[in-house]
């Protein structure tokens, strides 16, 4: 029944066809699969790793919208995965999944280029709102810098007569 719920949340948020490929990473199966579930039905192609290390392969090997980053990973700093996928893959967002007492560090990642945060345990109406915005962000850059590329812009002065 929880499920049916959070799957209903997400649909809410997701009305028209959800397109974009997101990277869940969590040491914890059962969060992964949660989270997993309730995007995948909401039209999401959705991937997943268990530590720092498969995420970063993961950046390196294909692209990806947006990554939820848990922030308390047992084989590396969250803070050091943020900066490597920023740096492989800077129209990449990312936010982080973070328990109470690790706010803190979500808004220095915040600072580092992250999009946002979402406190655990998840409520999937907030969820679906994060992520369904931190792309439409994303969507909006990759749209503005193709106009501004396909522009040509007037560099010559004017003569004043």
């Amino acid at each position: 029944m929880r499920m049916a719920a959070a799957r209903a949340a997400i649909a809410r948020y997701t009305e028209r066809v959800a397109s974009g490929r997101l990277l869940i990473v969590d040491d914890e199966a059962a969060v992964r699969w949660s989270i997993r579930e309730c995007l995948t039905a909401a039209g999401y192609d959705v991937l997943e790793a268990g530590l720092a290390s498969e995420a970063i392969e993961r950046v390196l090997a294909v692209a990806i919208d947006l990554v939820l980053l848990d922030m308390e990973l047992p084989d590396r700093n969250s803070l050091m995965v943020l900066k490597r996928i920023k740096e492989t893959s800077p129209d990449t967002q990312v936010v982080f999944t973070v328990t109470l007492s690790a706010v803190r560090e979500a808004i220095e990642g915040m600072k580092r280029g992250a999009y946002g945060y979402i406190t655990k345990p998840f409520n999937f109406d907030e969820l679906a709102m994060v992520v369904e915005r931190a792309l439409e962000t994303s969507r909006l850059r990759q749209e503005l810098q193709a106009l501004r590329s396909s522009q040509k812009p007037d560099r010559r002065v004017k003569a004043k007569s």
